[in-house]
């Protein structure tokens, strides 16, 4: 069951379909400009403030974020497939911020 039901009584609420009202497409088309916009802006003042090596090791966590809350949200199911990604992944993180042992 998604987390939206608990909130969302009328599940026909968050279907998407090309029958919607005009006025609800342009609410839909300001929200993805909105939210698209924001993302990048802050993703731009987050590189001004952490080491871009940094920040692109926590980019590389995005698809395993993406299918936590997709579960969460959406009731999506976690497949072996998933669980197999969301394990290489974490491998691949783990191999770039280790840090190799010092030669003497």
């Amino acid at each position: 069951m998604p987390i939206i039901l608990l909130f969302v009584q009328d599940p026909s609420i968050t279907e998407v379909s090309l029958s919607l009202p005009a006025d609800v497409w342009i609410y839909l088309i300001i929200y993805s400009l909105v939210a698209g916009s924001a993302a990048h802006i802050l993703y731009y003042a987050g590189v001004r403030k952490v080491p871009a090596s940094t920040a692109g090791i926590i980019l590389l966590l995005e698809p395993l974020s993406a299918a936590i809350l997709a579960a969460l949200f959406l009731a999506q199911a976690i497949t072996l497939n998933v669980l197999a990604g969301g394990a290489l992944i974490l491998a691949a993180n783990y191999l770039v911020v280790r840090k190799p042992k010092s030669k003497k």
